[in-house]
């Protein structure tokens, strides 16, 4: 379970399209083929393309994230070059080093497999997608397999991704969630076929073992295909799953894990072993099957059958197809999302003030606290960033208030917290206020070399993928509100990065605003004394 907060700190709850200076242009022709293009838009393919040649010079994994991010700001310029250069970005990923760990910390390859493959399914391209399995890495080849099957499910092509899913059988990576994806699409009259897939899902279980979601809420495993396909199973065959599910988790060595089904204290379970985690999961259904059985389970261990019972209406709900958060061994996470859930409240009084009071609502932010220990971020910022997003509009005068109490925070926060600093820039721009934009910039570009002194810290260094590291994000998000203030500005945020692979990550965004592309940042934070934490902000 990787702590995820998906926190929009544009000015508003979805990207804004790019504003340009006002002055009216006439398009003008590019070279790349039909599509006419403004000149802010040629100024912007220029630069695509001096990113896509400065990236043959980077390292592995900096070289596939440009052109995967390349490819998508081509999209609507030049598609052919797009889908060229989405599969060149994957291919680029077949260099990256291998390592162990959680995505984003470190672990790059696979992450960024993930995101190309699944995005060129979402686009369609299932043929393309198809060819490069076998460059994947494997737990990547079954995830994706299974998000083929799925869609060609969706296209009536059955007979194909049954194929795909008998080709890996024998597998480590089984493509559990696309067989139950064809467990479900199967109809009454194809019950040979249902019986088929699923006794050999279960067989390959039983050679390959299979514990899932340690550290990616995404994966799915042979508990995750018993939760979604038992009713449509014959209930002795289904039991027979239980009974070797349960068998491996009792030899497995003991564990700390935590299950989680949503944010907040109340919605987490401690469990001490990879068993307590099967029970928890598989039990729903067995009382509904074997009740006596389900019983005797739980007779000798009074303190097990406590939790459970405590926790009776969110069993078997750790199926991310069921909104559950999955299972991680970080013992950290517990407080960290009781954390989030109580700012999950304190965010929705604050909407509400503001829908009533917002002066009111401005002094509930103001007399948050500033963080919390073993929380990467500030409770104070992240609220008063929200009283600036929704009051920038509507209320200008509490927005600009917002603002000013959100300036005097940069020299009282920890880098930590400074990681989800709001837009300044933008948000002086929005009420109007282009002076106090420009001095924001200034203000922004400090925070980013803190950031960046903080993920570079020999002591303690971010072990995240460094284009997103939380200085590269801050360098990116004031880029974008300086291109609205003056060429200027852009070139003085451009100077003021230290290190070469993030300056290119930070021109790339620079392209995509030019070319009219508003594309979330993604940061993540890998530190030692902190839960690891992602965030996307727009």
């Amino acid at each position: 379970m990787f702590l995820t907060l998906l926190w929009h700190c544009g000015l508003a709850q979805s990207p804004a399209p790019h504003r340009s200076s006002g002055v009216k242009t006439e398009p003008v022709a590019t070279l790349t083929g039909p599509k006419k293009l403004t000149p802010r838009q040629q100024q912007g393919l220029q630069l695509l393309q001096a990113a896509e040649a400065e990236a043959s010079a980077l390292e592995p994994g900096t070289r596939a994230f440009l052109l995967w991010r390349l490819s998508q700001a081509y999209a609507s310029l030049d598609p052919k070059r797009s889908a060229s250069l989405v599969k060149e970005s994957f291919l680029a990923t077949t260099a990256i080093e291998s390592l162990s760990g959680p995505p984003k910390c470190g672990n790059i390859k696979p992450w960024l497999q993930w995101r190309i493959l699944s995005g060129m399914i979402e686009a369609g391209s299932l043929s393309q997608a198809e060819g490069l399995l076998t460059g994947a890495e494997p737990d990547v080849a079954g995830r994706a397999t299974s998000r083929l099957i799925k869609a060609y499910i969706s296209k009536k092509r059955i007979a194909h991704a049954e194929e795909l899913l008998h080709q890996l059988a024998d597998g480590k990576e089984y493509p559990y969630e696309g067989a139950a994806e064809l467990l479900a699409a199967l109809g009454p009259e194809q019950a040979g076929d249902r019986l088929f897939i699923f006794n050999q899902a279960l067989a390959n279980f039983e050679q390959n073992g299979s514990i899932a979601g340690t550290h990616d809420v995404d994966d799915v495993d042979m508990g995750t295909l018993v939760e979604r396909s038992w009713q449509r199973l014959p209930s002795p065959l289904v039991l027979e799953a239980i009974d070797k599910l349960l068998d491996e988790a009792r030899s497995s060595p003991p564990r700390k894990l935590i299950a989680g089904w949503g944010q907040g204290k109340d919605s987490i379970v401690s469990l001490n072993s990879t068993y307590e985690l099967r029970l928890f999961q598989l039990l729903p259904i067995l009382q509904e099957l074997d009740k006596d059985k389900a019983e005797s389970l739980l007779r000798d261990d009074a303190e097990l059958r406590t939790k459970l019972e405590k926790h009776s209406n969110e069993m078997g709900s750790l199926d991310p197809a069921n909104h559950g958060e999955g299972f991680s061994d970080d013992e950290r996470l517990p407080e960290a999302l009781a954390v989030v859930g109580d700012l999950d409240k304190q965010l929705n009084q604050i909407n509400k003030e503001l829908e009533t009071d917002p002066a009111r609502a401005l002094a509930h932010a103001v007399g948050m606290p500033l963080g919390t220990p073993k929380f990467p971020f500030s409770i104070r910022l992240l609220m008063l960033g929200r009283v600036a997003t929704d009051s920038a509009k509507k209320n200008p005068a509490i927005a600009k208030a917002a603002l000013d109490e959100i300036a005097k925070l940069e020299d009282q926060l920890v880098a930590s917290q400074l990681s989800t600093f709001p837009d300044l820039p933008e948000f002086y721009v929005q009420v109007g206020d282009n002076e106090g934009a420009e001095k924001a910039v200034s203000t922004m570009l400090k925070i980013a070399r803190k950031l960046y002194a903080w993920d570079t810290d020999s002591d303690d260094p971010n072990q995240a993928f460094k284009a997103m590291w939380p200085s590269t994000v801050i360098w990116q998000r004031t880029l974008r509100a300086a291109d609205k203030l003056s060429p200027a500005l852009v070139q003085e945020v451009i100077a003021d990065i230290p290190d070469p692979e993030i300056a290119a990550v930070v021109k790339l965004q620079q392209a995509d605003v030019l070319v009219g592309k508003h594309l979330g940042v993604e940061g993540a934070v890998c530190h030692k004394n902190v839960a690891p934490v992602s965030f996307t902000m727009y």
